[in-house]
């Protein structure tokens, strides 16, 4: 039986790091797919950069704007309870 050679040995070595890659990229782009199996991830993205590149005024306002929409929320809640109650 021979020994293998030093080139055997050396693409032996290479094809087992390229398939430890390939696992690794396999296994993220899985993760990926389950974390957000809708395919949301550019749109998140768009979304938070949209957020950043607001001035801080705009980022108050933003704000504002939404805690006006969860109290308004809360409030309509609220009197739909209190209507069932009656």
């Amino acid at each position: 039986m021979e020994l293998p050679t030093e080139a055997l040995a050396d693409e032996v070595a290479f094809q087992l790091q390229i398939a430890w890659y390939d696992g690794e990229s396999c296994g993220k782009d899985k993760m990926k797919k389950q974390l957000d199996p809708d395919g949301y991830h550019l749109e998140i993205s768009n979304a938070i950069k949209h957020i950043k590149n607001k001035s801080q005024r705009e980022r108050k306002q933003h704000h504002d704007d939404m805690e006006e929409q969860r109290r308004s929320q809360q409030k309509e809640v609220r009197q739909q309870v209190l209507h069932l109650k009656r």
